[in-house]
């Protein structure tokens, strides 16, 4: 693992190089019940039922014998009101299940079905195959007026930005959003925010604080803002396709 430093709007911006990207998957519901699948490349992850009381998920996986990929089951509600979702996940290694942060479980070639329980209609599970978070890039930022600024590549910039802000307000450009969080988060905090919580614009009075940050090249990043100064942090993820 090597490291670089560059020049990048708000100060220094580290570049780690020489990592392997961390594979995600992301399983995102909103309150409707409309399920997505947001998936890397090296991640191919299938619904294959959906809808299932207890009675039925049991006649399901029993009907569907020894599974050939791993699966992943995802159990709404509570008694006679649960229903639950079957997923496929294909991977090439040990993959972890994660929801609100927290690792839930793993499927590995000794565990190839496993059950997590989603605790709110509007939820996301994330798969990701690595159990560690490399950091791909560290930098600066604060946001000061009618300046755009690019994750990515922690660089004020006019192209390809992720960031723009104006006298009275923060947009999020090119697909990229952010989300505010009660502490400092970390890529599995992340992964499995809620998609209600993602949003576009926020006044500029109200941009001090904990962020995670999707960018418009699909990365997951966090990002904290104090009185006249900023840090970023961008992880080491393969890209993941944006939210609509």
């Amino acid at each position: 693992m090597a490291g670089a430093l560059t020049a990048c709007g708000g100060g220094v911006a580290r570049v780690v190089t020489g990592q392997v990207a961390v594979g995600v998957a992301r399983v995102v519901t909103d309150k409707a019940g409309r399920t997505v699948i947001r998936s890397s490349a090296g991640m191919k992850v299938a619904r294959t039922a959906g809808d299932l009381a207890a009675d039925a998920l049991s006649d399901y996986l029993l009907g569907e014998g020894a599974p050939k990929d791993w699966r992943l089951v995802i159990t709404r509600g509570e008694g006679t009101a649960a229903r639950s979702e079957v997923y496929t996940v294909a991977a090439d290694a040990e993959v972890s299940v994660r929801a609100k942060g927290t690792v839930l479980g793993t499927l590995s070639p000794a565990k190839r079905t496993l059950t997590v329980k989603a605790e709110t209609t509007d939820t996301t599970v994330a798969i990701v195959d690595s159990p560690e978070d490399p950091v791909r890039i560290e930098g600066e930022y604060y946001p000061l007026p009618y300046q755009d600024f690019d994750f990515d590549t922690a660089k004020v910039t006019d192209e390809d930005a992720d960031i723009e802000a104006g006298a009275f307000v923060v947009e999020a450009l090119n697909g990229a959003r952010f989300a505010y969080m009660e502490y400092e988060p970390g890529l599995g905090d992340c992964l499995t925010v809620p998609p209600s919580a993602w949003q576009r614009k926020m006044p500029v009075s109200s941009s001090l604080g904990d962020y995670c940050v999707i960018t418009s090249q699909g990365r997951f990043g966090a990002w904290s803002t104090k009185s006249g100064d900023g840090r970023i942090k961008v992880w080491e993820t393969e890209p993941v396709p944006l939210d609509d």
